[in-house]
């Protein structure tokens, strides 16, 4: 209101200065009728009326211009005819103050009525516009819905609650209401994102009329996919792939006005194969504004908003109508002739939505997807052997029993609150022994054989079968909420690890000045303070307040949060092995710095943001964009809806939901990049302050203390191991270097993509790329940045040592001149700790493949637990120090 008008002590001012002039006549009086020739009313009958009217009488002056039928010239009824009928009975010499007479003061004067004004620009000449009326506004709402140029969309899922209010005798009434949630047809969004998205499609229909043979082959060999025999079906398959888009779905639960609403929303994934670059959509369209195409190609669409606890079955009953959309994907939409496929490729959400998605349980001691105990976050031996079943390998193990088939609507869980009866034909029918086992033992040994597995995934547990869900995916991690956990938890332990107290106080003061009392962190805020945590690290070094130790910790995770951030085309094999480095060396050094967190609980500190960030980001990097799959803008749509109904909605149950959809759907038209754009660039401009990132860096020392967990490192990287020393890794003093910093060019580009690939894929990939390297290194081939490897391939593991990784560094630094790593001193030391440790790290090696074989076969794997702790209990204090100093030298990343 003080936007459009004046305030109400000017307005007051404002009136009492013109009722001075117009007593005192300086100023006459407005006229708001004009001449009463002009207007056509039936004046005997009035008159007649009006005279008739005692003293005292209550007159609705706007009543009597609608019952006496008050018209214009031009044949209509004026808004002001009340005020008509008003100068027409002082021109016939009535008293109009003798009516409604308790409406004015001591019975003369009406009580002053203060308006305010609008405001006015250039001189008083040109006021500023108000907002459209709400009763105007409604109307034409009313009639947009009603000749659905406004779609609300279907109603679904009815839901219905009992509401108990007072009457007006005083009695206390329960009613029951049903309140529907509103779902937008797939197929609707589809040819939604068709308009949207029209400008930056790549091809058209008319682009392959003249296409020759050879680059129709060129075409495919970019998309690294087999070309068809014949050519006119080689043809059509490329139109189909380069016209296939991959779409994203997210849901998550919040409340609105203090009841719990569900939203899912789906978005299309980039890719390059169907929609323009930047720099491709400048020379298409160089009289438009540049935009990121991958921005707006990524942005969220409204699905399903209904009501709903944040309870399995409240939210199954969402399913059916998602199935009944995705069973129709199929078939395709058009745009200006050419047909859009589209494929649901992937599901993006914090940790709750993934595990309802995935049939997983909620929290637990198994709450990661990939189905590792919590007890194992922090043993790394073993978390980064761990890899996440799909779909079909998750339906598996649950199909290995019996009970799975009492699954219904009415008993999601059939594997929970088992008797002892159920659990011994469950584990019977898995092939385990239950003689003499206590109902206590048997749930142990289910619940570790389902690793967390409940039920059947959302979109599988009805009998309806889609193909489009062949290659849909549910990431085990989503780093918008992972890497914001992670930031608070580091800002927040971090100064009770720092011995000057001096410099404890200092980092004390800054997480209390970034953190403070706030339980949960915004995205943006979290990375905007890892930056600034990582600048004042830096500056505590230079003061020599800090190891170095300390300042790669922050660096490493400001380097895991620009690659998680970082657009499409930044997605290189350099980036994915880097990704890969600083993950492993942000977790070695948390290990190192942190090792047993005083402030809070280690399960909380290596909980499952800590595995999925530095286990999970890097394999699905490998073939997903990451900036992708992080929701920023769907998690800041239920704020958005939040406003629009505390603001608007009359917020009566039943009524919030249509008119939240009406208002965002309006909202989402206009163009609200500027604020992320902002925000972007607040946080780029904080991060340019930071030392340039250099290659990552490991101590050879490393490979003497810990071999067995950086040969698991090197395991997960072995494609970029198998091109041999030079290329992407080499020896600098007594470091290991990888060539992964901003001065290194990409030697290839990624071989791997969502659009032909998935993350199962790159796992196998991987596994035999590391047996290639185990052999090739057997042979002499090529080079592995390890003093020894082990292989598990029998009872007892192969050692296989490296004599010429040191001999080739020495001979290197004879030529450089600088100081080598000492030569392989001691092995007979180093066999000594061989034999105390073998075993342990047999069954640490093992413990992945048992846990596949369980995956696959439904049986308990062998637990490490007790092994891992005892190896760690056996390290000595000297090990520990040596990894220390070890890492003291590497270069700041």
């Amino acid at each position: 209101m003080n936007t459009y008008f004046e305030t109400t002590q000017a307005a007051r001012l404002r009136t009492a200065r013109k009722t001075q002039k117009l007593t005192a006549g300086v100023q006459k009086p407005k006229r708001h009728v004009g001449k009463l020739g002009n207007y056509l009313f039936d004046r005997d009958a009035f008159q007649k009326f009006i005279e008739a009217l005692p003293s005292g009488s209550k007159v609705s002056w706007r009543d009597l211009g609608i019952r006496f039928q008050v018209k214009n010239k031009s044949g209509l009824r004026p808004s002001n005819a009340g005020q008509v009928l008003m100068e027409a009975a002082k021109s016939l010499g009535i008293d109009v103050s003798k009516f409604n007479t308790e409406k004015r003061i001591s019975g003369r004067d009406y009580a002053q009525r203060i308006r305010r004004a609008r405001h006015k620009l250039m001189y008083q000449k040109v006021s500023i516009p108000a907002s459209q009326p709400t009763r105007k506004l409604h109307t034409e709402i009313r009639r947009r819905l009603n000749n659905q140029e406004i779609y609300v969309g279907e109603l679904i899922a009815p839901k219905t609650y009992r509401r108990k209010h007072i009457t007006s005798s005083g009695d206390l009434e329960e009613t029951e209401v049903t309140v529907h949630g509103r779902k937008i047809p797939l197929e609707h969004i589809r040819r939604q994102m068709n308009v949207d998205q029209g400008l930056l499609f790549r091809w058209r229909k008319d682009d392959y009329e003249n296409l020759d043979e050879e680059t129709i082959l060129k075409r495919f060999s970019k998309l690294k996919i087999p070309v068809p025999s014949e050519p006119m079906s080689a043809l059509d398959e490329l139109m189909k792939l380069e016209h296939t888009r991959n779409l994203k779905v997210w849901h998550d639960h919040s409340d609105i006005l203090n009841h719990s609403y569900v939203s899912f929303m789906i978005s299309a994934l980039y890719d390059t194969a169907v929609f323009l670059t930047d720099e491709e959509f400048k020379e298409r369209y160089p009289d438009r504004t540049p935009v990121d195409v991958q921005s707006a190609v990524e942005k969220p669409y409204l699905y399903i908003l209904g009501q709903s606890k944040a309870t399995d079955v409240d939210q199954l009953s969402y399913t059916s109508t998602r199935l009944e959309d995705i069973n129709s994907l199929h078939q395709p939409t058009y745009f200006k002739g050419t047909a859009i496929y589209d494929v649901l490729r992937v599901f993006s959400g914090d940790g709750p939505a993934r595990q309802f998605e995935a049939g997983h349980q909620r929290g637990g001691n198994f709450s990661c997807l990939c189905g590792i105990s919590v007890k194992e976050h922090q043993n790394l031996e073993c978390a980064l052997r761990f890899h996440p079943p799909t779909l079909s390998e998750r339906m598996k193990i649950l199909k290995s029993g019996v009970l799975w088939k009492e699954y219904s609507e009415r008993n999601i869980n059939p594997l929970c609150n088992l008797k002892k009866e159920a659990l011994t034909d469950e584990l019977e029918a898995r092939g385990v022994d239950t003689y003499r086992k206590s109902a206590a033992e048997m749930k142990e040994k289910l619940v570790e054989i389902l690793h967390g597995i409940q039920r059947p995934p959302a979109l599988l547990s009805s009998d309806i079968h889609s193909l489009s869900l062949s290659r849909y995916e549910i990431p085990p991690c989503e780093p918008l909420h992972d890497l914001s956990n992670i930031v608070q938890n580091l800002i927040t332990e971090l100064p009770t690890h720092i011995e000057d107290n001096k410099v404890q106080v200092d980092f004390e003061k800054f997480a209390n000045a970034t953190i403070g009392d706030k339980n949960q962190l915004k995205g943006s805020d979290a990375r905007l303070f890892a930056v600034k945590l990582a600048k004042f690290a830096h500056q505590k070094f230079t003061e020599n307040g800090i190891p170095k130790e300390i300042l790669l910790l922050c660096t490493s995770l400001v380097e895991m949060i620009s690659i998680c951030y970082s657009h499409h085309h930044q997605r290189t094999p350099k980036t994915i092995l880097r990704l890969y480095n600083q993950s492993f060396l942000f977790s070695v050094l948390c290990k190192t710095v942190i090792g047993t967190p005083k402030k809070m609980t280690t399960r909380k500190f290596y909980g499952c943001h800590f595995h999925s960030m530095t286990v999970h980001a890097p394999q699905t990097f490998r073939i997903f964009c990451l900036r992708s799959l992080i929701p920023e803008q769907e998690e800041r749509s239920f704020g958005d809806m939040r406003r629009i109904s505390l603001n608007t909605s009359s917020r009566q149950c039943g009524k919030i939901i249509d008119n939240a959809i009406v208002r965002f759907n309006a909202q989402q038209q206009s163009d609200r990049g500027d604020n992320y754009r902002r925000q972007e660039s607040a946080i780029s401009q904080q991060a340019r302050l930071l030392p340039t990132g250099e290659d990552t860096r490991f101590p050879i020392e490393m490979l003497r203390t810990r071999s067995y967990l950086f040969q698991t490192h090197c395991e997960r990287i072995a494609d970029f191991l198998q091109e041999g020393l030079g290329i992407w890794w080499s020896m600098d003093g007594d470091d290991i270097v990888f060539h992964d910093g901003p001065m290194h060019q990409d030697h290839s580009l990624c071989s791997q993509h969502f659009r032909t690939d998935t993350v199962a894929d790159s796992i196998k990939i991987l596994d035999n790329c590391w047996s290639k390297c185990v052999s090739a290194f057997e042979k002499g081939e090529i080079q592995l940045p390890l003093l020894k490897v082990k292989i598990f391939d029998g009872s007892k593991p192969k050692i296989i040592r490296n004599e010429n990784l040191l001999a080739q560094n020495q001979a290197q630094c004879l030529l450089t001149g600088k100081s080598g790593q000492r030569a392989d001193e001691d092995h007979e030391s180093e066999r000594e700790e061989e034999s105390a440790d073998s075993q342990m790290q047999l069954v640490s090696g093992l413990l992945a493949q048992n846990h596949a074989e369980c995956l696959l076969t439904g049986k308990s794997g062998q637990r490490a637990d007790e092994d891992h702790e005892s190896e760690r209990e056996e390290e000595s204090a000297d090990s520990q120090m040596q990894l220390v100093s070890g890492i003291n030298l590497q270069s700041c990343t």
